[in-house]
């Protein structure tokens, strides 16, 4: 079982988006927002062998978070 603290540590670990366009309204999220509003998600029954999908995804940190935490499936969408 991984926790909230080990999310964060894996999190961590994604390469960063080296640019992104405030225009399209990309903005970086970190491992520490990322692993809170993912284990939230989690600690409510969200996560576990749901079907996930992160729009907007940048690098992914929301979708890889909810597929470490147990989710069955995650769906990335960009432009």
């Amino acid at each position: 079982m991984m926790t909230k603290k080990g999310l964060e540590i894996a999190l961590s670990k994604l390469e960063k988006l080296k640019k992104f366009d405030v225009k399209l309204e990309q903005y970086p999220i970190d491992s520490s927002l990322a692993s809170s509003l993912v284990w939230m998600a989690f600690m409510g029954g969200d996560v576990v062998g749901k079907k996930v999908v992160d729009l907007g995804c940048g690098n992914g940190i929301l979708g890889c978070g909810c597929k470490l935490l147990g989710a069955s499936s995650v769906c990335f969408v960009d432009v």
